[in-house]
């Protein structure tokens, strides 16, 4: 053997190769696709806001006024989803319009009042920034993409820290790479 390798150096040497190959697969097969797919399903559901956010800059005080429900029947069951009816002002005019985002829960009670944002340019198109889907309440996508997006983050983290350790360890016992 070496003089300056001895049968510790090659089992710590060992052991920390395992964790290098390990960690990096990890980041690579699992938490890189997760996250990319969990990121474009964020900006696809952005998308349908995305005029609605834009166009929508003057906000108002409005009421909940009713609720329109849509049913979905699929092969052993039912879901029903949500719309908010709004009634609010504009100018001169009083509006009662059907939220264009639905929820699989009634977020707000019959008469309860809420801000929205409507158009200047048309005072039908309005937009409620609390029935949004890009709220992590509304959306698991917006939760699941914070999560993989966290676990990313730290993942590279322990990458950098453990690569660091490594080098230390490997200058402490002269071993040269």
């Amino acid at each position: 053997m070496n003089e300056y390798y001895s049968e510790n150096d090659a089992a710590i040497k060992k052991r920390l190769s395992v964790k290098g190959v390990i960690i990096p697969l990890f980041l690579l097969f699992a938490l890189i696709p997760f996250t990319l797919i969990t990121g474009a399903s964020v900006l696809f559901v952005y998308s349908f806001e995305f005029d609605e956010r834009r166009n929508c800059t003057y906000e108002t005080d409005s009421t909940i006024v009713d609720y329109v429900t849509e049913t979905d029947y699929d092969d052993n069951s039912v879901s029903y989803q949500y719309y908010p009816v709004y009634s609010y002002g504009y100018g001169e005019n009083e509006y009662k319009a059907k939220g264009t985002q639905s929820l699989p829960k009634k977020k707000y009670e019959i008469g309860e009042r809420t801000s929205v944002f409507v158009n200047p340019d048309n005072s039908e198109e309005f937009f409620d920034k609390n029935y949004s889907l890009m709220r992590a309440e509304n959306n698991p996508f917006v939760i699941i993409f914070y999560i993989f997006s966290g676990l990313l983050i730290v993942d590279i983290v322990v990458i950098i820290w453990y690569n660091r350790t490594y080098k230390e360890k490997a200058v402490s016992h002269n071993d040269y790479y």
